[in-house]
């Protein structure tokens, strides 16, 4: 899936800081062996695609690829993807309030709407993160509690950290998930 990246026109979109003809660079590096070549590619990605939370077009044309990255069990350092694909969905969310969004460019946004959707079809990967094999991606897995808005299914995931810690910081030890029927509105 990784290598398929090259077939979106990347550069029709823009982030926080331009063209977004870099988003494909930085998905290839996102797993890449060497840690500091990811630290650094994630900082990018922060810094420019999810910059102080906002998503565009970039960001949503990328989840396929970090979702298939997150899903990975050779791929290193999964849980900083999941990480951030708890940020992605949390932010789309919560600006997915049916307001006009605009791009940097000036023209309208459907960015967060557009990512909101792909974390609902993906909900049910949260539960399979919260029960891997992998410590790092069940602990990062444990924010689906702060992101419960964008589960949409007849379940929803409710995860608990057995030492609970501040919004945002991650839960030193491993958490637990259980499916529960999702409350009505």
């Amino acid at each position: 899936m990784i290598n398929e990246h090259d077939s979106i026109d990347w550069s029709s979109m823009s982030h926080a800081y331009g063209p977004a003809s870099d988003v494909p660079a930085w998905l290839r590096e996102m797993a890449a062996a060497d840690s500091n070549v990811r630290d650094k590619t994630l900082g990018h990605f922060y810094s420019a695609a999810h910059h102080q939370g906002d998503v565009y077009a970039c960001t949503t044309a990328s989840l396929p690829f970090l979702f298939a990255l997150a899903d990975d069990p050779a791929a290193p350092d999964r849980a900083s993807i999941v990480e951030l694909l708890l940020s992605i969905g949390r932010e789309s969310v919560d600006r997915d309030d049916d307001g006009i969004r605009f791009a940097p460019d000036g023209t309208i946004s459907t960015a967060c709407a557009d990512s909101a959707a792909v974390m609902r079809d993906h909900a049910d990967a949260f539960v399979s993160y919260a029960a891997d094999p992998d410590p790092g991606v069940r602990r990062a897995a444990c924010g689906v509690r702060r992101s419960r808005a964008w589960v949409s299914s007849s379940t929803t995931p409710s995860a608990r950290s057995d030492n609970r810690t501040p919004a945002g910081s991650r839960p030193s030890r491993a958490c637990s998930v259980t499916l529960q029927p999702r409350a009505e509105p």
